[in-house]
Parts: structure tokens; sequence; C-alpha cells
């Protein structure tokens, strides 16, 4: 980055995220004094490792890589041991900070290896953009200049590689495998152009994505990306679908058709929020009782003991969102004006579905669309 602003206000971002969801519900109980905290946190090592709590700690340890990520650019020109100390130290901080205040919140737990695995995330996240900074000054210098110009293009295709990858932790066995393809063969007729719509929108949206990153070498990077795919049947919590290779399928086709006539960004902006509606008001069973609408954002991504399935659905919105954002302003509309008129779409689909079974509606994702629209605006910023 040339300059250290844009990195500063995209670390208030997220550190505004964590604490939010960190501290979420915010419902206050009594603890005792702050000693008392302390003394739990010092002694809430697990006795024992099982799955579970490895599949936590690596979630940890990725919601803290952006922010040693970003805690390193945001001190571009003090002295290389500054930098390093000073994201470090400030990641550690508020990891310590958020767990010993989540021994006052209702429903939190404090935890030492959130500490510990936190702070992990943290140093990867400073020691990565180091050694990107590096690399891309000896060998990958070439990619410098697109890497920079398209900050907004890269963050998203990290985000749809993150959704159909997390947890990022295999789960392998012929069984497994046997059993995911006869649940991917199961499909409804119902779902089946719903998936495939979405998945035709998603791929032609990563296509234009990597026109502006790759250039001339977009089509065979895509063509490539369909590896991601049989890569989920090994992934745990993931299952795919027969919608999804369809829609990937027929989206990749498409994209290889506009590529030459440079219309992959007009179409893709179409399908994908025809696929935001067709999507949010799936499947069509409208009810005459009104199912109570939630006024608190991401209430019900947190309040679930299935983390993993909400986390892929979050990222999944994360990226179609800001896809959505990035390739309306790429047609010649104003950002300002595709944020209010995305947000006031999924508003609108959001009162549709306190009548449409079995949809949960919430201020969540019209207050989504708002937080990815600033975010790329400061991604956007030089």
């Amino acid at each position: 980055m040339e300059s250290a602003r844009p990195a500063r206000l995209l670390l208030l971002f997220i550190v505004v995220l964590i604490l939010y969801g960190s501290l979420y519900p915010g419902v206050l109980h009594p603890g005792g004094a702050p000693a008392a905290a302390m003394d739990y946190l010092l002694h809430s090592w697990p006795r024992s490792f099982d799955p579970r709590i490895a599949v936590d700690a690596l979630l940890n340890v990725l919601i803290y890589v952006p922010l040693g990520w970003l805690g390193y650019l945001s001190l571009a020109g003090a002295p290389r041991a500054v930098r390093l100390a000073g994201a470090v130290g400030f990641g550690c901080a508020l990891s310590l900070t958020v767990e010993l205040a989540q021994f006052y919140i209702e429903g939190r737990v404090t935890s030492l290896l959130d500490v510990a695995s936190n702070s992990c995330g943290t140093a990867a996240g400073v020691f990565g953009a180091q050694f990107l900074d590096a690399l891309l000054v000896s060998r990958l210098a070439r990619w410098r200049e697109p890497l920079d110009r398209e900050r907004a293009a890269v963050v998203l295709i990290l985000c749809w590689l993150s959704y159909h990858l997390f947890p990022f932790v295999p789960s392998i066995g012929l069984y497994r495998l046997a059993v995911r393809l006869r649940a991917m063969l199961a499909v409804t007729a119902a779902s089946l152009p719903v998936g495939t719509l979405a998945g035709m929108a998603e791929w032609l949206a990563v296509g234009a994505l990597l026109r502006g990153i790759a250039g001339t070498s977009s089509p065979q990077v895509l063509v490539a990306l369909l590896a991601v795919l049989p890569a989920r049947l090994l992934i745990v919590h993931q299952q795919l679908t027969l919608a999804e290779v369809l829609g990937a399928l027929l989206g990749v086709a498409l994209n290889l058709a506009l590529w030459r006539k440079r219309r992959e960004a007009p179409a893709a902006a179409v399908l994908m929020l025809a696929s935001l509606c067709v999507s949010g008001l799936a499947p069509f069973h409208f009810t005459d009782t009104a199912t109570p609408f939630s006024w608190r954002p991401f209430h019900a991504s947190f309040n679930t003991a299935n983390w993993e399935p909400a986390g892929i659905v979050l990222l999944r919105k994360v990226f179609r969102y800001g896809a959505f954002l990035w390739l309306s302003s790429r047609c010649g509309m104003r950002p300002w004006r595709g944020a209010a008129f995305l947000s006031l779409s999924l508003l609108t689909i959001e009162i549709a579905q306190t009548h449409i079974a079995p949809h949960t509606p919430e201020i969540t994702d019209p207050a989504l669309a708002l937080l990815l629209a600033l975010a790329l605006r400061l991604l956007a910023v030089r």
C-alpha cells in the first residue's frame, strides 16, 4: 500500500467487528472482581483436546489473521521491528482484553486457549504480510501493481475460496466420501433451479473479479478453480450439491463466452441480483402468520450451537453481497447508490420473509451490505 491510512481504517473496522462478535449479546452478569476474571482465565486451559476444540482454535486463529495483517500494514514507515512487535502486541492485548470481558458476558466463555489461538493468528497475519511484501518485491514484482489496484477483488476472491473450504479441516474416508456423493445426487426438483442460478452468478462474478487481477490469464485461472468443487467433498461440514456443480459449469462456460466481449461484469451483476431475490424468496411458500423480525444484527449466526454451517452461510453472503457491489461499481453505478440499492433490496426480501417459511427474517443482511460497502470503499482508498 502507498499509504498506511487505508490499512488503519480497515484495522479499526476489523476491531469493531471482533468486539461486536466477541461480546455479543452484551448481557452482563455479576462475575466478581477483575482478579477473579484473571484467575479464571489462567486456569481455563483445556485438560484434553478433541476435534471440536481443535476446530474452534483454528477458527480463532483465522479470525485474527486479518487483524495482524492490517496491523503490520498500518505501521508502514516505522522500523521493521516496531511493526512486528506493535502489530503482534496489539493483537495479543486485544484478545486478552476480550477474554477478560467475556467473563462478565452472559453466554460467553473465557478461555486461555482462545488467547493463545488469537495471538497465533495475529502473528500469522503479521508474518504473512511481511512475507508477501518481500515476495512481491523480489519474485512476484509483476503482480504488485494489479494486486494493489484490485485489493477489493482480491479480498472477495479470498472470501469466495473461504466459504467453499471453511472450516479448512479435512474429513477423509471412503465411507464419508460415498455418503457425500449420495447426498450430492439426492436433489429435489424445487431446489435445483435456485441452486444452479446461484452457482452461475457466483462463478460468473468470480470470472469478472479475476479479469482485474490476472488479466488475459483469468479464463485459465477460472477453469483451474473448478478444483475447489471436488475438494469440498473432503472438508468437514461441507456438502457439495448437484445444483452447485451445474451452476459452476454453466457459469464458467458463460464467462468464457462473454470474455472477449468484456460483458461478464454486467451479466454477473444481473444474475447475482436475480439469484439474491430468488434465493431469498424460495421456496415461495407464503403463510398468513408472520414470523417475528429480529433487529439484532447477526443474531441467527451467533445464537447457534452449530457455528460451522453458520460460518459457511455468512462467508457466502459476504462474497455475494460484496461481489454485487463491486460489479455494480464496474458497471458505472456510484458506490453509495449501489450500497443503498442492495441494502433496500435485501430489506424488502427480509420483510417478505416474515411470511415465508423456513426463513429467519432479520436486519443482518441489509446491515451486512452497508458494512461491505464501507469495507470496499476503504479498500479502494489510495
